[in-house]
């Protein structure tokens, strides 16, 4: 999940794959609770994100430093007409949290 506004964004990954979130979030405010970590991504990790959001992945080279998000819960505003709501200690499939506009 990518939460973003205007040219920043923010990857979220989800703590322990504990819970997951709909795909139809695109564009919907989203609040998200967890904690910061700066990391180094691999060099084949930033060619599969760029392929992902289609891009030439042979135009990668290199490792990248970003700052992510792992979240322990997330509320994502009005996707299918409700909010879905994730927080700690619930199981998937339950409501999620928002914020930002989310990207997927």
């Amino acid at each position: 999940m990518v939460l973003g506004q205007g040219n920043e964004s923010v990857r979220v990954t989800f703590k322990d794959y504990g819970f997951f979130v709909p795909k139809d979030g695109a564009g919907h405010r989203a609040v998200v609770e967890g904690t910061l970590e700066e990391e180094e991504m691999s060099e084949a990790m930033v060619k599969h994100l760029a392929e992902d959001a289609g891009e030439d992945p042979n135009a990668v080279t290199g490792t990248r430093k970003v700052v992510k998000v792992v979240a322990t819960g997330v509320w994502i505003d009005g996707v299918d007409g409700e909010a879905h709501e994730q927080m700690p200690g619930e199981k998937a499939g339950s409501a999620g949290s928002a914020g930002s506009e989310t990207s997927q």
